[in-house]
């Protein structure tokens, strides 16, 4: 195998090990979004998004090919159905408010001090729920 080759397997291993151990707790799993989906609220949720979101993930959620840290696994796409279905409101919820790190890299950061109002991050949630492509 070539040197090139066998190189890009390993970090695609090492990306999909390290994306598969960001896990919610189960206490932050099964929080429910007390919002419901406003028109308002999501507008909220846009905007926070375009300013804190959107460099990683893209206007439209659907991830960019390469992450800003070239070390870290690219963003993944937050539109997918399969995502969305996977993932509950707590779940995304806990992860804007807790970001990642993996090795002492920032991967996605923690928005719970620029975010600091819980609500504006439900919103958020309330946000990337509505990115959802559906298979027609």
């Amino acid at each position: 195998m070539r040197p090139q080759v066998l190189a890009r397997l390993v970090l695609v291993l090492a990306a999909a090990q390290a994306s598969s151990s960001w896990e919610a707790p189960a206490e932050a799993r099964s929080r429910i979004n007390p919002l419901s989906p406003t028109a308002e609220r999501i507008k909220t949720g846009r905007s926070l998004f375009r300013r804190h979101c959107a460099l990683c993930h893209g206007e439209d959620g659907k991830g960019k090919k390469k992450h800003p840290n070239p070390k870290a696994p690219p963003p993944p796409d937050l539109s997918d159905e399969g995502r969305q279905e996977r993932l509950t409101d707590g779940e995304i919820f806990w992860k804007i408010s807790n970001g990642r790190s993996d090795d002492g890299r920032i991967v996605m950061p923690a928005f719970a001090s620029e975010v600091s109002s819980e609500e504006r991050r439900w919103s958020l949630v309330l946000y990337v729920r509505s990115l959802r492509q559906t298979a027609d």
